[in-house]
């Protein structure tokens, strides 16, 4: 477990306490919130999901996308990975999943339960975050006051961090503030940010897109009307059992 998490998380999340561990595959967010007169015990899980109901909401969602969606959907092969939904383990999976219903899951845990999935990822390999910008372009002014790295390919904005030296602060920011909740396309690269040549206020052209897709490690799209997330992950690259 990485000691960069529980401090860092605090200030970005508001929370007083932060614990995670992890028992079969079970990803536990312990939260005492600052606000909240009692304690709540959430505990988050990585459920794998039948590839036919996940798959089309994936693909719609990298439809909406931009250059980096396009070109990991053009070549992802999906049945070299498994698809998980990021949920409380109170969760009671329906025979007929609809992705677009809420009701599931506290949005400010399951950011913590993803921080603690992409631990994971990148306890095994340099692995580089990035989130494409659904809303922004390259000459939007609003690009340069986030809090987050942005670069562009063409004029479409999109955001990185390196998950093996981040903190979870920056981890769980950049993913909340890299796009606007829904759609959510994020990829996680089986390479250092530095190693694909990432720097701040970069212009790229069409062939990053690409590279990325060929490095490809993981996919995380928004999901449950926008309160936690939908994951596919190379199969070596499956969470810890």
């Amino acid at each position: 477990m990485h000691t960069r998490t529980a401090r860092s998380t605090l200030s970005t999340l508001g929370l007083d306490g932060l614990r995670r561990s992890r028992t079969d595959a079970v990803l536990i967010a312990r939260i005492t919130s600052l606000e909240a007169r009692t304690h709540l015990d959430l505990v988050f899980a990585t459920r794998p999901i039948p590839a036919e109901q996940a798959l089309p909401w994936v693909q719609n969602s990298l439809s909406q996308g931009a250059q980096l969606s396009g070109a990991v959907r053009s070549s992802v092969e999906w049945s070299r990975g498994t698809f998980y939904a990021l949920v409380p383990v109170s969760w009671q999976q329906p025979a007929r999943l609809n992705f677009a219903r809420g009701g599931v899951a506290r949005t400010t845990a399951a950011s913590i339960a993803l921080v603690t999935s992409l631990d994971d990822l990148a306890g095994r390999t340099d692995a580089c975050l990035i989130v494409e910008d659904d809303l922004r372009r390259a000459d939007d002014p609003a690009t340069s006051a986030l809090p987050i790295p942005s670069a562009s390919i063409d004029d479409r904005v999109f955001h990185w961090c390196d998950l093996s030296s981040s903190s979870a602060d920056e981890v769980s920011t950049t993913v909340r503030r890299g796009a606007s909740g829904y759609p959510l396309n994020a990829f996680v690269v089986s390479r250092p940010c530095q190693g694909l040549g990432l720097h701040p206020g970069g212009r790229y052209g069409p062939e990053l897109a690409y590279e990325v897709a060929s490095g490809l490690a993981a996919i995380i799209v928004s999901a449950f009307d926008g309160e936690s997330f939908l994951l596919w992950r190379m199969s070596d690259q499956e969470p810890v059992a």
